[in-house]
């Protein structure tokens, strides 16, 4: 693929999902029942959600649409690279940023889960990612673990034989010497993957775990959102290479 054809397919894809993230953050069909997870959105997302009814609505109107903004722009710029600044990009949105911040800092987050670091129970490399290997083909039958060899080097790597050479994608960071794991779907050509926190606002999704059995219960709540987001990313990035 010829690089102007890679980065105007790019440029579609990220507006793709754009436009996913967009419908989940106003909370749209298929997305109107999607469960909250703090695991994936911004503090200031989490704090705008918990606190929806107490805001003025020209207030809401205002700070969703800004934050909607936000999460284009961050997309953008993590599969597109060298954007202006957010705020030269949106220069209508300056004065709705500083108030939302503002707004954001008198609220509190004591509606967050606090977790403990202490009585974590190691699990070798290997169990946990057998371990996640069997949740996710268990949920995912179209999804077939590749080996390290053959998957993104440092990712848990299942892919999805879609037309031609290209592959649909859900990749899992286990990271090393830490207790969460970060999701990712993606797709083959052109070569994209975005961390699942980036289609709630925020910038990477953390799901902790201390023993097996919650390393099993995490991988699954991160699949309840990947099973929702993945089959409408699939969809919309099918009728895109129709049109191509």
């Amino acid at each position: 693929m010829n690089n102007n054809r890679d980065c105007d397919l790019k440029i579609q894809v990220a507006d793709v999902i754009g436009n996913i993230s967009e419908a989940i953050l106003r909370r749209e069909p298929p997305f109107d029942d999607l469960p909250i997870h703090e695991e994936v959105y911004s503090k200031t997302q989490l704090k705008f959600l918990h606190y929806y009814n107490d805001i003025e609505e020209k207030d809401r109107h205002d700070f969703l649409n800004c934050l909607i903004d936000l999460s284009r722009y961050t997309i953008n710029d993590l599969i597109l690279r060298n954007q202006k600044p957010f705020e030269k990009k949106h220069p209508g949105h300056k004065e709705i940023w500083k108030k939302l911040i503002a707004w954001s800092k008198t609220k509190n987050n004591d509606f967050t889960t606090k977790y403990s670091t202490q009585n974590i129970e190691k699990i070798e490399s290997k169990e946990l990612v057998e371990t996640i290997k069997q949740v996710v083909c268990n949920r995912m039958h179209d999804f077939k673990y590749l080996p390290v060899k053959k998957g993104f080097p440092g990712l848990i790597t299942f892919a999805k034989k879609w037309k031609d050479d290209n592959n649909f994608y859900i990749l899992i960071d286990k990271g090393k010497k830490r207790f969460f794991l970060d999701f990712f779907i993606g797709i083959k050509i052109p070569k994209i993957i975005i961390d699942i926190a980036c289609f709630f606002n925020g910038s990477q999704s953390i799901y902790r775990y201390h023993s097996k059995e919650s390393l099993i219960s995490t991988t699954n709540n991160a699949m309840d959102l990947v099973e929702q987001i993945l089959p409408e990313f699939e969809k919309e990035i099918s009728d895109l290479f129709k049109a191509l």
